[in-house]
């Protein structure tokens, strides 16, 4: 694997993220819009689709890597509102994941806010986390460089 500074892109790696320097540089990345501010995670081309968000948390078992969170002991409360409301925590501790739909915790390390369309869309690759977060779509409440360690036990970044 080539190591090369962040947002500079080459001709081989198409489906990663360019970052926003790529843009300034290369014109073809100005036309590719919202995926210039897309975090470093599986490519929306390799990602499974997930239909609802009941699918999304199917998921989180079988991406969840425990090795990275051997030493964790958190709580991630994820308030999701719109037509499929409901309040989800995911507790890693020592390594192991918990998912526990419906309970709301006392004192959460980092806890999420949004629509569960839109963190559907997230989890699809077709709304970037970030421009959520900048358009208001998620509102958080933590630390980010714990909420970046966190996406990176799904496979996201970090």
């Amino acid at each position: 694997m080539v190591t090369r500074p962040r947002g500079v892109a080459t001709e081989t790696d198409e489906s990663e993220s360019m970052g926003i320097g790529a843009a300034r540089r290369n014109p073809e990345a100005r036309s590719q819009g919202s995926a210039l501010l897309s975090f470093s995670g599986p490519s929306p081309t390799h990602m499974p689709r997930y239909a609802d968000f009941d699918a999304v948390l199917a998921s989180y078992p079988d991406r969840f890597n425990s090795e990275k969170a051997s030493s964790m002991d958190d709580k991630v409360y994820m308030q999701l509102t719109g037509d499929d409301a409901r309040d989800v925590t995911l507790y890693v501790h020592h390594g192991e994941l918990d998912i526990l739909d419906g309970e709301v915790p006392e004192d959460p390390t980092l806890r999420l806010t949004a629509k569960t369309e839109d963190w559907v869309a997230i989890e699809n690759g077709d709304l970037n986390p970030m421009m959520a977060m900048m358009q208001g779509k998620v509102k958080m409440k933590g630390s980010v460089p714990f909420a970046t360690k966190f996406m990176g036990l799904f496979g996201y970044g970090g």
